[in-house]
């Protein structure tokens, strides 16, 4: 995985690229919520789950808390 470097890499060039079970929203960091739930669910393998822990995606994951 690249280095997150503000400025010179965006986030979603850093981020690891494969299909993952579970996409783990955890924090409401901007840097994440500007992704948005699009690019969040473009890391899922097919039958995968995004979970937003803080409920920041107003009931567009898979499940909240």
């Amino acid at each position: 995985m690249a280095p997150f470097i503000p400025g010179v890499l965006s986030l979603a060039e850093a981020l690891p690229q494969g299909a993952f079970d579970l996409v783990l929203l955890a924090v409401p960091h901007r840097t994440y919520l500007d992704l948005g739930e699009q690019a969040l669910r473009g890391l899922l393998a097919p039958g995968g789950s995004l979970a937003d822990l803080k409920g920041v995606l107003e009931g567009r994951a898979d499940w909240s808390l």
